[in-house]
């Protein structure tokens, strides 16, 4: 006796979607499943980044039965709150860079993929490329006031506080499957360190099916990397991803305003490896990253040429966390972290120098989310971190000039509620209250009111305080009274910040917004004068805060079936209270920024185009004159596609495409106060999966 069958044909608005017929894998849209028992059957369609969907079809016996579907992106983001929201629930500016974008164009670094990115500006001073959001960031302040995160935990260090966005964080972005970036005070959650924003990295879902990849590449023209990894399920609920890395350069060229060509420039080895592993609610993750690179454009008052200038790396990190299901309206957080941060410095000059900096932290997290009833969700949580050692050993030509032990600790509890009494209206807000051992006690409080006054619109009233504690380096860096003398009573820099956003969605897979801001910074740390007319220089706040406001505005069509498309301004305007010179605007600050990203398929999976422009106006050079930087303009193109019968995806690309030499503003312990940016660069990328 044969059962009666039939077939059903099922087609996605997105392909490669997994269906499943009665709970069993069936194949992947578009697809014809065959031999279907008559009768109703349960279907389910989902695929990564969108929200799945089911229904249930009716199969008659020897005929075909047809369901198309459109899947709804998910718009999920987690770094805002801790817990994953939509985009349109969370209580800050957001952008996500997805996946699919990471591909397309190739970003080979975390500042690749941050340029253009609505607010963000980036430089490279040859050592450490950082990021300045809506005007604030300092040269040599090594994005100090923006907090890097993988998956919810810090990669910045502990003595610089150091953001690491170049080739000293990462050599490739292949074990990253969604960039969260958030625009505002972050101090609520994070701490210390996200007064500007934050980045969080996200890596490969638990879901993936099990494969090996192994991959290389070049990028910036002259960078080897290669790389392999795998993801391997144990079962249902367990199973770990893990990936090693390295990447080589020997430099190039680079002619330096005032200062001369340099060759050499950015020669560097590095390694990494990074995973995650879990079961059930157990997972840990660790990161490894160490490089050694050449320096020889004269930074930090070395000789101009010389490349045995050179800079070792060393960043370690392993989180374990522990994530039990309580109930369905209680959750808990368990999570303890390791750390290490080692920097050895090598200084051509006269005499030769060198500096040590190390340090080792450990910290420990509880949080309790409790949902007493639909639309009521609070969250305590509390955490504690010490840093026992922390060194910072200098030595010219033979006698030691710095020689300093700061070990530190801190501890920090906070609460937050979230309220939705209606289901166009919620109000987010909460404090944090941290104890460190360097400066005492401060409070940031963040609130926040979200409403939906029409079909696929957001307003969003965002408020709130951060913070950056003054960091080690800031607080005892001297090198022995020479040109620089130890800090004294450091504050900690702090901002009020409020934000006004509206956004529409329209057509279902296009988004429009307008937004402004205003935020007053006080207690900025540089290094300035130690006192008027001296030659010594150190750490210390600024007795004039700094007002910084803007307008954004952007216009975004969502990855969808191979195409996006993004256009987005941005005016800023940051200047001082009080200056004595006519010109009161910060350095480093462009006051307006432009960019455009396209992607479009040219032959569906096997070739698709991808278009960056980025435009920002100049950038004042230093507070000593009114000098700026010029004009930029920076095209970049790439060729991307998968060739799924050889589990293959490429990335072809140039970037910068008209060879604009775009300067942008570096510390004045450089030879030169301006460093010329990447020229016409070729990047190509290959990596098989299987």
């Amino acid at each position: 006796f044969a059962p009666l069958t039939g077939s059903i044909l099922v087609e996605a608005d997105e392909p490669g979607a997994l269906v499943k017929i009665d709970g069993q894998p069936a194949g992947f849209t578009p697809a014809v499943i065959q031999n279907v028992p008559v009768g109703s059957r349960r279907i389910s369609v989902s695929l990564h980044g969108f929200v799945p969907s089911q229904f249930t079809v009716d199969v008659a016996p020897d005929q075909q039965s047809q369901k198309g579907v459109s899947l709804t992106p998910a718009r999920e983001v987690e770094a805002v709150s801790r817990y994953a929201e939509d985009i349109d629930d969370a209580p800050s500016s957001v952008t996500i860079i997805s996946g699919e974008e990471i591909r397309a164009f190739g970003y080979p670094t975390i500042a690749e993929a941050l340029r253009g990115v609505r607010g963000f500006t980036i430089t490279d001073d040859r050592a450490y490329p950082s990021a300045s959001v809506r005007g604030l960031g300092q040269p040599e302040d090594y994005g100090n006031r923006l907090l890097v995160l993988s998956e919810g935990q810090s990669l910045n260090d502990d003595i610089d506080n150091a953001s690491s966005i170049g080739s000293s964080a990462r050599v490739d972005l292949h074990d990253v499957d969604r960039i969260e970036v958030v625009r505002g005070p972050g101090s609520l959650l994070y701490g210390a360190g996200a007064v500007s924003g934050v980045v969080n990295l996200v890596g490969p879902p638990r879901d993936e099916p099990n494969s090996a990849n192994a991959g290389f590449g070049v990028y910036d023209g002259v960078a080897l990397h290669g790389r392999g990894g795998f993801h391997y399920n144990f079962g249902a609920d367990s199973g770990m991803w893990a990936s090693a890395s390295g990447a080589r350069s020997d430099g190039f060229d680079l002619s330096i305003p005032d200062a001369g060509l340099a060759s050499g420039v950015e020669a560097f080895s590095s390694v990494n490896t990074s995973g995650r592993a879990w079961s059930g609610p157990l997972t840990a993750q660790w990161f490894f990253q160490r490089r050694n690179q050449s320096v020889p454009v004269g930074a930090y008052g070395t000789v101009f040429g010389d490349p045995n200038t050179r800079l070792l790396d060393t960043r370690a990190m392993a989180e374990v966390r522990y994530e039990p299901h309580v109930s369905d309206s209680v959750q808990l957080l368990l999570r303890g972290q390791a750390n290490r941060y080692a920097s050895n410095e090598s200084f051509a000059s006269d005499p030769g120098s060198y500096e040590r900096y190390q340090s080792a932290w450990y910290g420990a997290e509880a949080r309790i989310a409790w949902t007493p009833m639909r639309g009521l969700r609070l969250t305590v949580g509390g955490e504690g971190q010490t840093h026992p050692v922390v060194i910072l050993r200098g030595e010219s030509g033979g006698a030691g000039y710095l020689d300093e032990h700061a070990p530190y600790h801190f501890s920090a509890g906070y609460l937050l509620a979230d309220v939705s009494p209606l289901s166009w209206l919620k109000f987010s807000g909460g404090a944090r209250v941290d104890n460190y051992s360097t400066f005492g006690a401060i409070v940031v409080p963040r609130g926040a009111i979200i409403v939906k006054p029409a079909e696929g619109g957001t307003l969003k009233l965002i408020g709130g305080r951060a913070f950056r504690a003054p960091s080690i380096y800031e607080q005892v860096y001297n090198d022995g009274g020479i040109t620089q003398v130890k800090a004294t009573s450091l504050q900690p820099e702090s901002i009020w910040s409020g934000e006004v956003e509206y956004s529409q969605r329209f057509k279902s897979d296009w988004v429009a917004l307008v937004g402004g801001y205003v935020s007053r910074v006080q207690d900025i740390i540089s290094a300035d004068a130690d006192a008027p007319g001296s030659d010594q220089i150190r750490f210390q706040n600024s007795a004039t805060p700094v007002l910084l406001s803007g307008l954004d505005v952007e216009v975004r069509r969502e990855f969808r079936r191979q195409w996006m498309v993004s256009a987005s301004y941005g005016y800023q305007r940051a200047r001082y209270l009080s200056s004595p010179i006519a010109d009161a605007s910060l350095v480093n600050a462009p006051e307006h920024l432009a960019s455009f990203k396209g992607i479009a398929p040219i032959v569906q999976d096997m070739a698709l185009l991808a278009l960056r422009a980025t435009l920002e106006t100049p950038r004042r050079i230093s507070l000593d004159s009114t000098e700026t930087t010029g004009t930029s303009l920076i095209l970049d193109a790439t060729i991307s596609g998968t060739l799924k019968g050889f589990g293959l995806h490429y990335t072809f690309g140039i970037y910068n495409l008209a060879d604009q030499r775009a300067l942008a503003p570096v510390s004045g312990t450089f030879a030169s106060r301006v460093m010329p940016q990447n020229g016409r660069t070729l990047l190509f990328d290959l990596n098989g999966t299987f």
